[in-house]
């Protein structure tokens, strides 16, 4: 379309411009603003614009500053109780206490600023201590609190707080009593299993009445927690389990004794090697006794299955089964992507025979990277033997696999296989190319192959821009700029230079250091 030409004269500091209705108008240039307006728009004064830094937001005053405009420039200003710092632009808090440090020289008493006061600041008491007559005092001395004699006065900031000493309780009447006591005396905490244990030796109960010691031990309740398992409660002591008892020696609520103490003790019952003590396990001839960290167990012989226990409802050692060994190997066996499993051997027995070409043998997915496992069974009689090996199966880049592999895609001309972040391979167009690259890559349109045959170049000459992008085969008219520039693929190392396909750029620069 035909544009108007802007051929108006403006005066200094603005420029001519092209509305939308296609008149001809002058308007200042940036950092300049219209100062008057004759009677016609050529006779535009333009003046240099002031900066308010205090409106634009661009001033360095920092709370709780604020900021005052004084064309030009600005100052800092600072609340009551603020004095503006040396770097004029922060504010310091005005410090009352130093300023009348001689204000609060009391005992115990101390200056702190305040805002609600007509001085700025009030003379308080240190912890601990509350005024009195004018006068700060401690809070627990005579006078101060109103604690019975029984109790304990204890400073709670500025005010006093009661409290008993332990194993003591507070009545209603503020008044102390002592609480009964549970003693456990040369109490055991640890012992071996099986071995007898009294848990009620050596302890005791009192309590003070009126100053007297009264004994409360027919009335002392026991309670057993084992760890067997969480949250598991047993009823008493069973020393033939390896385990950590908890014992909770309590004496029931009365009247006379309305918050009784709840006494703890540990009872540790450590593990004994019960296969070499003879009556401690009980295995079938045909199995082995083995010892473990809480109790023992029964293996039987090879050949045979079971739990080899005699009693408490084992099940004893029962007939042979089928046996799968195999072979020495890696573990797990490492194998590439899309390789094929090598079986490292195996060999399989069934009362004594060789049993070999009966075991079934899963087959081996390695299309898929990650770990996976070879499963071998072998079934005889009703009975079953199964073993299993590891394979770890290595993630390989498809697009290095020779031509023709079938997890290789076969790529368009001018395009490349690319393996993505997802670990899938796909076919890319070539720098300039267009096309999804798996069936098919050209050039854009208007674009031909170049005398090279790996890249595109214009078809004809670029009639914008007056004809200044003719000389370069890569680059097109910016109607925007009127100017040329690259197309896509391609770019510059210099404004004066042609436009080059981006590795080729690389390659240049990288020439030049």
């Amino acid at each position: 379309r035909c544009v108007r030409r802007c051929d108006l004269e403006c005066p200094a500091h603005s420029v001519c411009r092209v509305d939308d209705g296609g008149e001809l108008t002058c308007e200042c240039v940036s950092g300049y603003v219209p100062e008057e307006v004759g009677e016609s728009e050529s006779e535009l004064v333009c003046v240099e614009a002031v900066l308010n830094e205090c409106d634009e937001g661009t001033h360095l005053c920092a709370d709780p500053a604020s900021c005052e405009f004084t064309d030009p420039g600005y100052v800092c200003e600072c609340p009551s109780g603020f004095t503006l710092a040396e770097d004029e632009h922060s504010c310091d808090e005005v410090d009352v206490c130093a300023e009348n440090g001689d204000a609060c020289n009391g005992d115990h008493e101390h200056c702190e600023q305040s805002d609600e006061a007509t001085a700025g600041f009030v003379c308080t008491c240190d912890r601990g201590f509350a005024r009195k007559n004018g006068s700060c005092v401690g809070v627990c001395s005579n006078g101060m609190h109103d604690c019975h004699e029984t109790a304990l006065c204890v400073a709670d900031g500025n005010v006093f707080a009661c409290r008993c000493p332990d194993h003591f309780e507070m009545s209603t009447a503020g008044q102390c009593n002592q609480l009964p006591v549970i003693v456990v005396a040369s109490a055991v905490e640890q012992i071996f299993q099986y071995e007898p244990f009294d848990p009620w030796a050596g302890v005791s109960a009192y309590t003070i009445v009126n100053g007297k010691r009264k004994w409360l031990t027919d009335h002392i309740v026991l309670s057993v927690q084992a760890d067997i398992k969480p949250g598991h409660v047993a009823r008493s002591v069973d020393t033939s389990l390896v385990t950590i008892y908890r014992l909770f020696y309590e004496l029931p609520g009365t009247a006379a004794y309305p918050k009784p103490p709840k006494t703890p003790a540990t009872l540790r019952v450590l593990a004994i090697n019960e296969c070499q003590n003879a009556g401690k396990y009980h295995c079938l001839a045909n199995s082995v006794c083995v010892n473990t960290d809480a109790n023992y167990e029964c293996k039987c012989a090879d050949g045979y299955a079971g739990d080899g226990k005699l009693t408490g409802g084992g099940s004893g050692c029962i007939r042979l089964l089928p046996v799968i060994e195999l072979v020495e190997a890696d573990s797990p066996v490492v194998l590439r992507q899309y390789s094929a499993f090598v079986e490292p051997g195996f060999s399989a027995h069934f009362d004594g025979q060789d049993v070999t070409d009966l075991v079934a043998v899963s087959p081996v997915d390695t299309d898929v990277s990650g770990t996976t496992e070879v499963r071998y069974s072998l079934a005889m009689d009703d009975l079953v033997a199964e073993e299993r090996r590891v394979v770890e199966v290595e993630d390989v880049d498809e697009c290095k696999l020779p031509p023709g592999h079938l997890a290789r895609p076969t790529c368009a001309e001018h395009a490349t296989c690319r393996v993505r972040a997802v670990d899938e391979p796909v076919c890319e167009c070539g720098s300039g190319f267009v096309g999804d690259g798996a069936d098919s890559c050209r050039c854009p349109d208007g674009h031909v192959l170049d005398a090279g045959g790996d890249g595109c170049r214009r078809a004809t000459p670029d009639p914008r821009c007056g004809g200044l992008c003719d000389a370069d085969d890569n680059a097109t008219c910016d109607q925007d700029t009127n100017s040329c520039r690259c197309v896509s693929g391609f770019e510059r190392t210099a404004a004066d230079e042609p436009c080059a396909k981006v590795g080729q750029v690389c390659a240049a620069m990288a020439a030049t250091k």
